[in-house]
């Protein structure tokens, strides 16, 4: 196997990760789930939870999987510490039962449990210290959002393997070559690797199916994809292959956000950004009678190209930025309806240019049920970018933030975000905080 198809397939499998619930409440969950093994003890006295803006901002709204419809860092670190197993890493709400939820309400309503933003030198900072009848433990994750790099017990360090903000935004020499991706590249691994090397594609769709399923099946948040469903035929909306596509992707996040039992694979941390890039693949290639190995390509053509857009520019930055997932995923998912219609690497990156051009405003403002509203929004887009792209037509630098290359294009993408937006999460949670007062 070339080498390149060795890289490209590691860097893949180290961005898809199956990931039970919203990545932001996981992520409280998680962090205090192993303070909270560390302590010991048999009694939770107290936990105390300190997070960057985005990771503050991300958590308020969303439901947790297996909580009755909580949500909120302080429900999600209670739950987590109480019924949480911290091994399962981003399934870590996988152990929680219905009595540790009952115990975990309890603790975060007796004040015991406080959430508290901090100023920190990078965009994931999260810190949990929880203290129990037999000692203290703080465990801490930064970077990514399941990288606990430090743990300490009673003054004792127990793991520490932190890294500075600077090293952060380099690629490791045990990170995979991220410079190999590039919409030539991608196609061509996409379409010539061994099938073999799909493995986690594979699960990606089997996670992602389900997912959706679940979000058509039952009545999550807005219930974007159920009501888009129910409209076709009515005169409203037809049932073609662009409408399949942004239905069935909005419902995925319908169950996300609605606190669904089911996981979903995420990418580059995000399991809605992996949602938003799969599942409009998958009913596109049912719609067009595709086959198996068909829509596995296709798959990772969407993937690999959501997760080349969100690390081009920076490695680490991309995975936190305040830029909306559905604005990157949903290029993803355009390409690869582009692959499955016949496209070339060529017009893949005019599907890319068309809507990261178009989409590059809709700013995150954290996890909750209307992000499957945005993901609708910015799949249609990205099912008419196709059709521009399948006619030649494609944004280019006379486009505001639209460059000549694709590159171009994601470099000013991600200046918008890291120098014209630096301060909107800063501003986003204190919205939050002035609706908590009110409500």
């Amino acid at each position: 196997m070339e080498k390149n198809y060795e890289t490209i397939q590691k860097i893949m499998e180290r961005e898809l990760i199956p990931a039970l619930g919203c990545t932001e409440p996981m992520a409280f969950g998680l962090v205090s789930s192993a303070a909270r093994h560390y302590a010991g003890g048999e009694k939770i006295e107290s936990i105390h939870v300190e997070g960057s803006p985005s990771l503050i901002k991300g958590v308020a709204y969303v439901k947790i999987p297996h909580s009755h419809g909580l949500r909120g860092g302080k429900y999600a670190a209670s739950m987590g510490a109480v019924g949480g197993d911290y091994t399962l890493d981003m399934e870590v709400f996988a152990s929680v039962t219905d009595e540790h939820v009952k115990e975990a309400v309890a603790l975060a309503e007796s004040g015991a449990v406080t959430v508290e933003k901090v100023e920190a030198d990078r965009k994931m900072y999260l810190r949990s210290t929880v203290v129990t009848d037999a000692g203290t433990a703080t465990a801490l994750i930064q970077d990514s959002h399941n990288n606990i790099c430090y743990i300490e017990r009673d003054g004792e360090v127990i793991k520490d393997t932190r890294i500075t903000a600077e090293e952060a935004t380099k690629v490791l020499d045990e990170m995979p070559d991220y410079s190999v991706l590039s919409v030539g590249s991608i196609y061509e691994f996409c379409r010539n690797a061994p099938l073999s090397c799909f493995g986690r594609i594979r699960q990606a769709i089997e996670l992602t199916k389900a997912i959706s399923k679940d979000g058509m099946d039952h009545p999550y948040g807005l219930r974007v994809g159920q009501n888009l469903r129910d409209a076709a035929g009515r005169d409203i909306m037809g049932l073609d292959l662009a409408a399949k596509a942004v239905m069935w992707g909005a419902a995925g996040v319908d169950a996300r956000m609605g606190g669904s039992s089911f996981p979903a694979m995420s990418n580059s941390g995000s399991g809605n950004q992996g949602i938003t890039c799969t599942m409009p693949v998958v009913a596109a290639a049912e719609h067009l009678g595709k086959s198996e190995e068909e829509t596995i390509r296709a798959a990772a053509v969407s993937n690999l190209l959501t997760i080349f857009v969100k690390t081009h520019y920076d490695v680490n930055y991309g995975r936190m930025a305040p830029v909306c997932c559905a604005a990157v995923a949903a290029g993803g998912a355009g390409a690869g309806v582009g692959y499955l219609l016949g496209m070339e690497a060529e017009e893949l990156a005019m599907v890319l240019q068309n809507i990261l051009g178009a989409v590059s405003g809709l700013f995150c403002d954290g996890a909750k049920s209307n992000c499957a509203l945005k993901v609708s929004m910015a799949l249609q887009g990205a099912m008419q970018s196709v059709i521009l792209a399948s006619q030649g037509c494609a944004a280019n630098e006379f486009d505001g933030i639209v460059g000549r290359t694709v590159e171009d294009t994601i470099r000013n993408f991600f200046l918008i975000q890291k120098e014209g937006m630096p301060n909107i999460e800063d501003v986003l949670c204190r919205i939050e905080a002035e609706k908590e007062e009110v409500c």
